[in-house]
């Protein structure tokens, strides 16, 4: 178990900085991880079924909690807890970023490839600009990426199913999916219509888009069916899928708050340990000591050996990673641990927190990936934690989550008859101090899921 106090904290001697070049261990045990509490046991029972030599070491016992190496004879309570529930939409964003593995990417790709993913609506359309994207992405990582380097990805992105997936617009939407389909006379038809008399088709204006592409009745019909055909919300086809389904959140940390104490706590899961099988280290000191000649047998045990020993150091590094970067998140975030209170989370980048522990920005990008910490304030999902910084009038630095609360604090009791605009909410903003544009504030409303004035009013 950590404890953190209201006092600054010193950090340990973990100042060991990744290579940019990383080696294959080095590989595997980033993917390590990045994994979230149940991919990791899964990935345990996977390396124990191929490697003989591993297995649990039976002398460990607990709950759901586990205390790490700074104080492991605190008394947990040992009340089992519900895990909780979400609907398995949430996952439509794990299914594209699944796919990312795919590709060959470098880790700034593959941050950037992310952010972008995240961006994605429920309807499966990135709505931002190439240059909202590169500003955001330099508030949140504190790197500046260039304009073609986002439309790579986002090109990327557009290969991701279900196609149709990280378009503009409905038009672009449509082309991405006919761009997956076999190419046929009716196909390239449909293309033409799309990408050259959009407008015409909306308005269902048929008889101008037959005479402007020169076609007969027959092949206008098979284009206008074959577009009937594709999907404009690609996003929501994922969600009806699994409207019924649901996933469990397993929290990946646990916080309990006593007195002036955080008590961090790692599932137990996260802290499992592994030894070496007696027998296989019994049978390679035989076959040395009598020099048997099936050197293949001794070859084996040796290979395993060395595998076996590797994972169970990159289990305990994966552990002391993890406990560290959620060390330099509440430290970062201390007073809104202490109170709960959204307004007060401070403006984090992976910057930050990369900075702070010594550690590549990819690094801590996969300490938060997936990952979720229960709290006495409900179940939060790390990635929600870090925010861009706005500037306040007086000199101070806040979050745009404390401008996001403010914003639905002002749409909660406003006049339905006279809902406000953006551009209003954006005056009243800075009468406050807040110098956010317009632009900025429908960003945010979208975000929050609030709909146009137009749409609010009763």
């Amino acid at each position: 178990m950590l404890f953190l106090s209201h006092e600054p904290l010193k950090m340990q001697n973990f100042k060991q900085k990744l290579q940019q070049k990383l080696f294959p261990q080095q590989i595997h045990l980033m993917k390590l991880i990045e994994l979230p509490t149940l991919a990791f046991e899964a990935r345990i029972s996977q390396e124990i079924e191929e490697n003989p030599l591993l297995e649990f070491d039976k002398n460990i016992d607990g709950d759901i909690y586990a205390a790490d190496e700074y104080n492991t004879n605190m008394t947990v309570n040992k009340r089992k807890r519900n895990n909780n529930i979400v609907p398995k939409k949430n996952n439509f964003y794990e299914h594209l970023r699944s796919q990312l593995c795919n590709f060959k990417l470098t880790d700034e790709e593959f941050i950037v490839a992310d952010f972008i993913l995240g961006n994605i609506d429920e309807e499966g359309y990135l709505r931002r600009e190439y240059n909202e994207l590169i500003n955001d992405i330099a508030f949140i990582i504190e790197q500046r990426v260039e304009r073609y380097k986002i439309e790579k990805l986002v090109s990327l992105v557009q290969k991701l199913e279900p196609y149709g997936v990280g378009a503009r617009n409905l038009r672009e939407c449509l082309l991405i999916q006919l761009k997956h389909k076999p190419c046929s006379p009716t196909i390239i038809t449909a293309k033409l219509i799309i990408s050259d008399n959009f407008d015409l088709l909306c308005n269902k204006q048929y008889k101008k888009i037959k005479d402007i592409l020169k076609l007969n009745h027959q092949e206008l019909h098979s284009a206008i069916n074959e577009i009937k055909r594709l999907n404009p919300k690609p996003g929501k086809m994922y969600d009806e899928i699994n409207t019924f389904d649901t996933i469990q959140i397993v929290p990946d940390f646990f916080l309990r708050i006593e007195e002036d104490l955080l008590e961090l706590y790692l599932n137990k899961s996260n802290t499992k340990k592994l030894c070496i099988t007696p027998f296989y280290i019994e049978m390679l000191r035989r076959f040395q000591e009598n020099y048997l000649p099936n050197k293949k047998n001794i070859v084996f045990i040796k290979k395993k050996l060395e595998k076996a020993k590797w994972f169970i150091d990159a289990i305990n590094q994966r552990k002391k990673t993890l406990l560290f970067t959620m060390k330099a998140i509440l430290n970062f975030q201390k007073e809104y641990f202490f109170s709960g209170e959204k307004q007060k989370i401070r403006p984090m980048t992976l910057k930050n927190i990369a900075d702070y522990l010594h550690l590549e920005i990819s690094t801590v990008s996969r300490v938060i990936n997936r990952k979720y910490i229960e709290t006495p304030y409900g179940t939060l999902l790390l990635k929600d934690l870090f925010s861009e910084k706005i500037f306040h009038t007086y000199g101070l630095e806040v979050s745009n989550i404390e401008v996001k609360y403010i914003i639905s604090i002002f749409f909660n009791k406003e006049d339905r008859k006279y809902p406000f605009t953006d551009e209003k909410i954006s005056v009243i903003l800075k009468k406050k101090g807040y110098n956010v544009a317009r632009r900025t504030i429908t960003k945010y409303r979208e975000q929050l899921h609030i709909p146009i004035a137009r749409l609010r009013k009763i």
